[in-house]
């Protein structure tokens, strides 16, 4: 070997790293970079988006038409209803230790508000499923039981189950009072049944087809939540706009800085080493 190419060899501004490197400057900034994206995503996801209970969303658990052509207009009524007015004491219960986990929504489709027609849902989110069961089997007591309705004088006339809705329970109700001769008697019927975290209540008065008319309510409330309650929550995540700038900004930086050091700090040691060569 020749003293030039002895000399070659050792000029680290011509070798990739120094001995003893596992890798040379590409490496450690490959590593940085990806470093600062892993802390970089971790941090937003823990600083900045923000929680928020949005309650408006209960009414996405109410189908929006109740499926019976007489009463498929918009809701004339559509409300969250006071938890305290229930009359429900473990709806009540959840809803001091889980607020934001349970609420009532209702909606009302009543196409002339003077004549007793017309049909309703309700909606009973529950915090979990164990807590809707127990709702869901009170609620079916009180609203199928012989004396349910007594205070506005109506009797129980018959009980059903609703076609295709499993565990659903109904019942009909009429006037108590002896009706008047030449007039239709308007009769009350109820379904109840729950799926998953949501117990449902359909209701339809009318002089005519009524307990057919609320089994086509409740099949159609059930559909509905078959598809909308899995994963409901009240919960609604956002990302500031401005936080969010300013963290991808600060990151952005991070990632240059870290991702250039390891060439500029190789830059500067070779030119170091090539200075003191140089002067010797």
């Amino acid at each position: 070997m020749t003293e030039g190419e002895s000399a070659s060899n050792r000029d680290p501004r011509r070798q990739g790293s120094r001995p003893g490197r596992p890798f040379g400057p590409l490496g450690f900034a490959l590593v940085g970079v990806a470093v600062v994206v892993i802390g970089s995503v971790a941090g937003y996801q823990t600083l900045i988006p923000k929680t928020h209970v949005v309650r408006a969303r209960l009414a996405r658990l109410v189908v929006s038409r109740p499926g019976v052509k007489a009463y498929d207009i918009k809701a004339t009524s559509a409300a969250e209803q006071p938890v305290a007015q229930s009359g429900l004491a473990l709806l009540q219960a959840a809803a001091k230790r889980f607020p934001a986990e349970t609420g009532i929504y209702s909606k009302i489709w009543a196409p002339a508000p003077k004549v007793p027609s017309g049909a309703g849902v309700i909606a009973f989110l529950l915090p979990s499923t164990a807590t809707a069961r127990s709702v869901d089997r009170v609620l079916k007591a009180q609203q199928g039981g012989p004396k349910s309705s007594t205070s506005n004088s109506l009797v129980r006339r018959a009980n059903f189950t609703v076609s295709g809705v499993p565990g659903s329970a109904g019942a009909v109700y009429g006037s108590s009072a002896k009706p008047k001769s030449g007039q239709a008697t308007p009769t009350l019927a109820v379904a109840a049944f729950r799926f998953g975290r949501v117990v449902a209540l359909a209701e339809v008065v009318s002089t005519s087809g009524t307990q057919q008319a609320v089994q086509v309510v409740a099949r159609n409330e059930a559909a509905h939540l078959r598809t909308v309650e899995p994963g409901f929550s009240l919960l609604v995540v956002t990302h500031p706009t401005g936080p969010s700038l300013v963290w991808g900004a600060g990151s952005l930086l991070l990632l240059l800085i870290v991702g250039s050091s390891p060439f500029g700090w190789d830059h500067w040691r070779r030119r170091r080493v090539g200075l003191a060569a140089g002067h010797g």
